[in-house]
């Protein structure tokens, strides 16, 4: 047999097998196992060649011509600051030079997970917030919120990062089949909307939680003993049934499972399963099933009829090629599987393709495990009470907090270095959005458009408008809002969901806008170009109106009669006392509290048109040279204070006096006087009286007889005094002895004839009083003779 002598040389901590030509490995599997644990080259690298001051790191580019250097690696991530970007690849790196337009940013190097820590329970088994009861098959959500199926306790409690103690967010109303109740949950899952699902063991069910709920609604029945639960990114649930020995598919809102693991009874062949319990579905869909009673990791690739051993399947045992009986696996991104290796008391780490794992910590009861985003690893220390937490130096992750071309350099656990993909990093911004209305008040007439400008909302931003923060029409590409439902009060919103590739929020709320009903008031007011006026007199009124729009209508009335249109109103019927009123309906193109508007009342004052007149007397009839004589006017709507011109013979004569008084005047003088009237309306301001022409009288004695004879012989019968023709307006008076007055006339044209009544008086003295005029008096007595 032809010997062998292998070199081994051990460089930057890489181990290489240097192996003579025409040396093989002839079992597969050995061969296999070293391609995993060595870098075999049948030559020295040139790397090694190099002096040691110019050394460069092993790459891949140096090692690409080696068969067992067959590493690869990519990140992913979003685009956007703030993202977290992640490795994948086909091996476990051992480091990771993050980098930024090609500047180290960050360097991980692999560490073992450690300095586990206790983020629920911990406090003994029981039933209180920060205790809990037989912690089972556990779930992380994306921001490291702990779900633990809280086995004995019948609920699920929720654990915040930082916690103290837990919050019930499904069942923990005892032990039971109603919708608010669990019985022995074994298994919990959530999606990216908060969605609990929960394997109900004891009520051999599937029930969903929405968040918030009180109840949860049953999704799937009459399975046997429902123990794990998965929903895959496109929502199909997987669930293990633990005494149905299979593994069964569920189609989002189907009751009907398909076999996707098992389902062919009891037992150890590849093709079955005993006792299933945990699973997990990785993104190529390839599942992985706790074959607890096997002691085995059971690999179903979609759609395959048979399983693969992914670790332990020796048996049950505690080396490191062996399990006993593992109830839960998680697998992370580099395929390397994580398992609660249950009655060994242990957690497990089986690295993608090897045949034995390592030891993460022992002395805990693992009955849950899974890995968060950031590579933490969670465990559920089922008989310890509590939920450990593990760190891992190497987590595959960076966070990208600026700008930037992004990628990776990863050096694997066998010294393959390769870099990865880059990813163009841009700021993420934050969407806003402002809304303004092109009027704040509504009313019936009116309602207010409301307009929303964006700000970083993107292409195709989505506005969502809300009345008092309820939803108003669909959420839609409308940027403009208008509901004539609206009220004064109301307060209009509007929620932006902006399209733009990098936000630090994915919406935006905008100012508010609350309605107000309308506060203007329309008015008008009225004038006149003349409130006082003659009768027959036209009037002109304007309205003067305030917040009528552009073009207002008027209605014009007098004493509450329609009787004209338009901004003015003109009128020649009016009369005294008459009420001008008018009605504004106002056009204006917003909310106005009132559309029409009474006007201020106009009252006419309206003279009569007077025809002024004057009339003179004089005191006396009989003129005599130098006797005074007084002149008095007499007008007729003259006003309350008329002036008076007295005239002689057309020449002023007098001062402006009701009366002109003269001892002048001569033979044929004439007398007049001229009225100026201050009546406000009239048909001429001035008048002349008609004429007074004076006669001078010349003065006569005047005797009156002391006797007459009235016996009827047609002598002397009556009292006749000569020349008193002369006085037309004197006054005669008789009386008898006694006084008693017997006779009286004006004027002496009827002679007194002795009778008194009709009847003859006596004979006898009687005694006369005659007033010729003003200025002189006749008395004696007169003899009756019969």
């Amino acid at each position: 047999m032809r010997t062998y002598r292998l070199f081994f040389l051990i460089y930057f901590g890489i181990l290489f097998l240097i192996i003579p030509p025409g040396f093989a490995l002839k079992n597969k599997e050995t061969a296999t196992r070293w391609n995993s644990l060595l870098v075999i080259s049948n030559k020295v690298p040139d790397t090694i060649k190099a002096k040691k001051k110019n050394h460069p790191v092993v790459t891949s580019s140096v090692l690409k011509n080696n068969a067992a250097c067959t590493f690869t690696a990519t990140i992913s991530g979003g685009k956007c600051t703030g993202s977290v970007l992640t490795v994948a690849g086909n091996q476990q790196p051992e480091k990771i030079e993050w980098k930024k337009d090609g500047i180290t940013v960050e360097t991980q190097t692999a560490g073992k997970f450690s300095n586990p820590v206790v983020v629920a329970g911990g406090h003994g088994a029981g039933s209180n917030a920060n205790q809990l009861n037989g912690p089972d098959r556990l779930w992380i959500d994306a921001a490291d919120n702990v779900y633990i199926p809280d086995y004995y306790n019948a609920r699920v409690q929720k654990w915040a990062p930082g916690a103290t103690a837990g919050v019930t967010v499904a069942g923990g109303n005892g032990p039971g089949n109603a919708a608010n109740q669990l019985d022995h949950p074994s298994a919990v899952f959530t999606d990216a909307a908060g969605n609990i699902y929960i394997a109900d063991q004891h009520n051999n069910r599937v029930q969903k939680w929405a968040p918030g709920a009180v109840t949860g609604e049953t999704l799937i029945t009459n399975l046997s003993a429902p123990t794990g639960i998965f929903v895959d990114n496109n929502g199909y649930i997987y669930v293990a049934e633990e005494l149905g020995y299979v593994v069964k598919k569920y189609a989002p809102g189907s009751v009907n499972g398909i076999v996707v693991a098992g389902g062919h009874g009891q037992g150890s062949t590849a093709k079955q399963l005993d006792i299933p319990t945990g699973l997990f579905v990785d993104n190529a869909g390839n599942l992985f099933v706790s074959d607890e009673n096997n002691n085995r990791i059971q690999e179903w690739s979609p759609g395959a009829t048979t399983g693969v051993t992914a670790a332990g399947g020796h048996g049950a045992g505690n080396a490191a090629n062996q399990l006993n009986y593992p109830v839960d696996i998680c697998v992370d991104a580099f395929g390397n599987k994580y398992i609660s290796d249950f009655s060994n008391n242990r957690v497990m780490e089986w690295d993608a393709g090897a045949i034995t794992g390592t030891v993460l910590a022992r002395n805990i009861n693992a009955s849950g495990i899974t890995i968060a985003i950031n590579n933490s690893l969670y465990v559920s220390d089922f008989a310890g009470n509590k939920v450990l937490k593990f760190t891992n130096p190497l987590n595959g992750t960076y966070t990208a907090t600026s700008p930037g071309n992004y990628s990776a350099v990863v050096t694997s656990k066998t010294g393959c270095q390769v870099t990865t993909n880059a990813i163009e990093v841009i700021a993420s911004e934050t969407p806003q959005v402002t809304i303004a209305a092109n009027t704040e008040i509504i009313c019936d007439k009116f309602t207010p458009v409301f307009t929303a400008v964006p700000v970083n909302g993107g292409t195709s931003p989505l506005y969502q408008w809300q009345i008092n923060g309820l939803n108003s029409g669909v959420n839609g590409t409308s940027a403009t809002f208008s509901n004539a439902g609206a009220k004064p009060g109301d307060v209009i919103t509007c929620l932006i969901t902006s399209n733009y590739p990098c936000l630090t929020l994915p919406t935006a709320t905008s100012n508010a806008i609350t309605l107000t009903g309308p506060a203007e008031i329309c008015a008008v007011n009225i004038t006149a170009d003349n409130t006082t006026i003659c009768q027959s007199t036209a009037v002109s009124f304007t309205a003067v109106p305030t917040n009528g729009g552009t073009t207002p209508t008027y209605q014009w009335f007098v004493n509450d009669i329609a009787s004209g249109t338009g901004v003015t109103y003109v009128s020649d019927k009016l009369n005294d006392g008459d009420r001008v009123t008018c009605i504004m309906m106002s056009d204006a193109a917003i909310c106005q509290l009132n559309t029409t508007a009474n006007s201020n009342v106009v009252v006419l004052k309206v003279n009569q048109v007077y025809a002024p007149f004057i009339a003179i007397k004089s005191n006396t009839d009989v003129y005599y040279k130098g006797r005074t004589v007084t002149f008095t006017a007499m007008p007729v709507d003259g006003g309350v204070s008329p002036v008076f011109q007295w005239l002689v013979n057309g020449a002023n004569a007098g001062s402006n006096s009701l009366q002109y008084v003269t001892n002048s005047l001569a033979e044929g003088d004439v007398v007049t006087c001229m009225l100026t009237n201050n009546q406000p309306c009239t048909t001429q301001p001035t008048v002349t009286s008609s004429p007074i022409i004076v006669n001078i009288t010349t003065v006569i004695e005047i005797v009156p007889p002391n006797t007459f004879t009235p016996n009827g012989d047609g002598i002397n019968d009556t009292w006749e005094i000569k020349n008193i023709m002369a006085f037309p307006k004197c006054n005669v008076q008789i009386f008898s002895r006694y006084g008693q007055r017997v006779f009286q006339s004006t004027g002496y044209s009827k002679q007194w004839d002795g009778l008194y009544k009709g009847k003859e008086l006596a004979t006898g003295a009687y005694y006369y009083l005659i007033k010729l005029d003003e200025k002189h008096t006749l008395s004696g007595s007169v003899t009756i003779l019969r």
